[in-house]
């Protein structure tokens, strides 16, 4: 051996030695790997995204394309939640709004403190952000109408009424020799008038 070169041999031995050190190091990756791995609620599109994005920087494009499906997943889950909540939402808006709509007719309707229940119901409205002066514009409009015609068959019966006592009362002073005693029998509604027929 004395004489020959050796570094031929020493290279090749310590290629070999780096070789079995770098091995050394393959064996600690996936512990080095599970460290850097992100942590988060699976079920949030966000956090699928970025545990994608770590799986490719780490060449495992399998988990990365599952990932990002479940990422996709989510977030069509959460849209689709979204929407249905919103609808829940508004139904039930719109269940309290005829609820509140009809409790204002009713108290209209009766009489009975319709203001507490307009206020109630403008409340609701604003705090609801819906409108509501449609519905109580037309509530209004059919009590004011009905009243109407309540005061026009009142006033109708009225001159019918008095009609009907103008040609009795007449019948009874014509053969009445003390008019003024009838009097006495006159109801309260048709005393001015009678006073006006025996004057």
């Amino acid at each position: 051996m004395a004489g020959q070169d050796q570094s031929a041999n020493l290279g090749g031995m310590l290629t070999d030695i780096g070789k079995t050190v770098g091995s050394m190091g393959d064996a600690y990756k996936p512990v080095l790997q599970a460290a850097t791995k992100p942590r988060g609620d699976m079920n949030d599109p966000a956090h699928l995204a970025n545990l994608a994005q770590w799986a490719t920087q780490h060449g495992d494009t399998a988990a990365a394309s599952m990932y990002m499906s479940q990422a996709r997943e989510a977030k069509s889950d959460a849209r689709y939640q979204a929407a249905e909540l919103k609808q829940k939402r508004a139904e039930a808006i719109d269940q309290a709004r005829v609820g509140m709509v009809n409790k204002y007719a009713k108290a209209v309707e009766s009489g009975q403190n319709p203001q507490k229940a307009y206020d109630e119901l403008m409340e609701f409205s604003s705090n609801a952000g819906v409108d509501v002066q449609s519905q109580i514009g037309g509530i209004d409009q059919r009590k004011a109408s009905r009243d109407q015609q309540q005061r026009a068959a009142q006033r109708q019966a009225d001159e019918e009424a008095e009609k009907n006592f103008r040609t009795s009362f007449n019948v009874q002073l014509s053969g009445a020799k003390d008019p003024t005693a009838l009097l006495a029998n006159v109801p309260d509604a048709h005393r001015e008038t009678a006073q006006v027929m025996i004057a």
